[in-house]
C-alpha cells in the first residue's frame, strides 16, 4: 500500500501544532528528522507533503528522546 501523503494542515493536526508552526520549523530546518515530499500537482506546481509514516516515526523519536 502506498504511504498516505498529508498537506501541511493535516500534518500539523497530526503533530498537534498549528500549520504556521510547521511551516516555520520547515523553513528554519528545526525538525530535520521530519522529511518533506515535494509533490507536483496536475499544473506542475510543487506542493509540500508529509508522509504519514514519517510523522509517526518523528513522534516516536520525540517520545523516546523524552525518556
Amino acid at each position: 500500500m502506498k504511504d498516505q501523503l498529508l498537506t501541511t494542515e493535516q500534518a500539523a493536526e497530526a503533530l498537534g501544532v498549528k500549520p504556521q508552526t510547521l511551516r516555520q520549523a520547515r523553513s528554519m530546518r528545526k525538525w530535520m528528522h521530519l522529511p518533506v515530499v515535494e509533490h507536483k500537482n496536475k499544473l506542475g506546481k510543487t506542493q509540500i507533503r508529509y508522509r504519514l509514516s514519517d510523522i509517526e516515526d518523528f513522534l516516536r523519536l520525540l517520545v523516546d528522546s523524552e525518556r
